[in-house]
């Protein structure tokens, strides 16, 4: 079965490079979704939370952050598992990824073996790179 993925990022760069980096290291991806900030993120994963596989977010968006996004999602009882990739690395904000019941984290710039081990942790053995 195909994983559905969202990408959230104010850069559309950057979410281009990361569901690249994705593709390229688990060739169960079928559709990657993308918003430009946690705002619009809420939206695409109301409207697609029964297919949504994994969240991926950044941290410093305008509008609603990553960090107002993870709170939102942590109140409606996301099940859904999230990754933080963010410039943003000090242990704090892990700290509180963590809390906000975050899967993995991941600090820009990174490499396709850093997202390799990312998938593997989140999706177990289906994960293939």
């Amino acid at each position: 079965m195909t994983k559905t993925i969202v990408v959230i990022d104010d850069s559309s760069t950057m979410r281009s490079i990361i569901a690249k980096h994705v593709r390229l290291n688990d060739a169960d991806v079928g559709e990657i979704l993308e918003a430009g900030d946690g705002a619009e993120a809420q939206t695409v994963i109301e409207a697609n939370r029964d297919r949504l596989d994994l969240i991926i977010t950044d941290i410093h968006m305008p509008v609603c952050d990553g960090i107002e996004l993870l709170e939102k999602l942590k109140e409606k009882g996301n099940k859904i598992p999230v990754v933080v990739i963010s410039t943003a690395g000090d242990q704090e904000m892990i700290e509180k990824c963590k809390l906000l019941g975050v899967s993995g984290f991941l600090r820009k710039p990174f490499s396709d073996e850093e997202v390799s081990v990312m998938l593997k942790m989140v999706f177990g053995n289906r994960a293939q790179g």
